[in-house]
């Protein structure tokens, strides 16, 4: 092209087979939220490689790898290893998954989220009851917790704890 103006390309003949002149890039799938829970608040321990097969599942053909920039992901510099802490909570994640043989590229994103490890209590509004009477059992403790109770050696039963923390039951003894 000569001066500003611009130019286009029209592809012919064999460019036009199959993908064209070039190769498309691979799929780089976004994925929800990788979550962890932890005894130490905002910091958890993640293993990345377990979540390869749901960025794109060709691992024979393309190689998926992390990082904690785009700029990074873009240059393929300061690769994340598999196991790591994450620095923030929440923690944005770039992956880039590129084709081994043409080296075509594509990036997506997912957040590492630590959550605390769920805490409940019980407590009874009376500890001492006799035949016929009722008491108010409360479980207390993180809001939106599932936890798993038996009554008298019964089955298992799992509930969830309401976003003010709380889940009651009132039970009749007999």
């Amino acid at each position: 092209p000569v001066g500003d103006g611009g130019f286009s390309l029209q592809w012919t003949g064999s460019a036009t087979l199959g993908t064209g002149a070039f190769s498309p890039p691979p799929t780089a799938n976004s994925i929800p939220d990788y979550r962890s829970c932890s005894n130490t608040p905002n910091v958890g321990i993640f293993d990345l490689s377990t979540v390869i097969s749901q960025i794109n599942s060709n691992t024979t053909n393309n190689t998926v790898t992390f990082y904690e920039t785009l700029s990074d992901a873009i240059a393929q510099t300061n690769p994340l290893p598999n196991i790591i802490g994450n620095s923030s909570n929440p923690q944005l994640v770039y992956t880039r998954v590129t084709d081994n043989v043409t080296g075509c590229y594509s990036t997506s994103t997912f957040n590492l989220v630590v959550f605390p490890v769920p805490n409940v209590t019980i407590s009874a509004s009376d500890l001492s009851i006799c035949h016929g009477d009722s008491v108010t059992v409360t479980f207390s403790g993180s809001p939106n917790a599932n936890f798993e109770y038996t009554i008298d050696g019964g089955p298992i039963q799992t509930n969830v704890l309401d976003a003010s923390g709380i889940f009651t039951i009132t039970e009749s003894l007999t």
